[in-house]
């Protein structure tokens, strides 16, 4: 794995290792490429977190990640509140067998991101879809949820929710935002849902376009979404994500 063209491309959108909670790891998904096994994709589980250090599953990969040798140099992706990162790091075995990583200073994430990002208060109508036993006329039956979004783009929203969800969940999503033209209901899948120090929690979620709904969202949810959620397309994105840059320009023109 070319390690350091990867990280040559991003390195002005470094992260501090440091001053991220590793522990929101424990139990997610690393993919690891190593010196000893060129051109391989190791996959394992995050066990423990410690500092710049973690601790992964010895039978990942195949069983090949049980025989990584100390001290070579790897390079790990993962997801850390829904972002994919990547991140070098050297190989530490320990007396009792145990694989861990000791991560470099810096990581970089492996996507940018593509809309501008706009902190608004505003309210979210959310329901969950169940994978069966829903049908379009029982729409209004369904629980729905209100709070409030922290921040918005064209391609998804950020919100404070009093419980957990789980990542993947697919929803339908109503929010009434001034000056922005979102559809009146569309479908989003959670990416990510972290606790915060209030008790509740931040939850990430990406608006499903028309376009890809099919390859968003599982098979079993499908057919059961219905027609008035699909009306998001990518150009509406596109519009939307004009709309919120203006706004922000506004904004920063009338802080001056």
């Amino acid at each position: 794995m070319p390690t350091d063209t990867v990280f040559k491309s991003f390195e002005r959108s470094e992260i501090d290792t440091t001053q991220l909670d590793l522990s929101q790891l424990v139990g997610y998904e690393i993919v690891i490429f190593s010196e000893q096994f060129p051109g391989k994709k190791l996959t394992s589980k995050i066990i423990s977190s410690s500092n710049k250090e973690v601790t992964i599953g010895r039978s990942g990969g195949g069983g090949l990640v049980d025989d990584l040798v100390s001290r070579q140099n790897v390079y790990a992706q993962f997801d850390y509140r829904g972002q994919r990162v990547a991140v070098r790091g050297m190989v530490r075995r320990t007396g009792g067998g145990k694989c861990k990583l000791i991560l470099e200073s810096q990581m970089v994430p492996l996507l940018r991101r593509q809309f501008n990002r706009m902190a608004i208060d505003s309210t979210i109508r959310m329901a969950v879809v169940p994978t069966s036993g829903f049908s379009c006329i029982k729409l209004e039956k369904l629980r729905w949820l209100e709070t409030r979004t922290l921040n918005v783009s064209g391609g998804g929203a950020l919100f404070t929710h009093s419980s957990q969800l789980g990542e993947s969940a697919c929803l339908l999503v109503n929010m009434n935002v001034e000056d922005i033209a979102f559809p009146p209901l569309m479908t989003a899948r959670v990416r990510h849902t972290n606790p915060n120090e209030t008790g509740s929690y931040q939850v990430g979620i990406e608006f499903v376009v028309k376009e890809t709904f099919r390859k968003s969202i599982p098979s079993g949810v499908v057919s059961q979404v219905p027609a008035a959620a699909l009306c998001y397309s990518s150009n509406a994105r596109i519009t939307i994500n004009e709309q919120i840059t203006s706004l922000m320009q506004e904004q920063g023109d009338n802080n001056q």
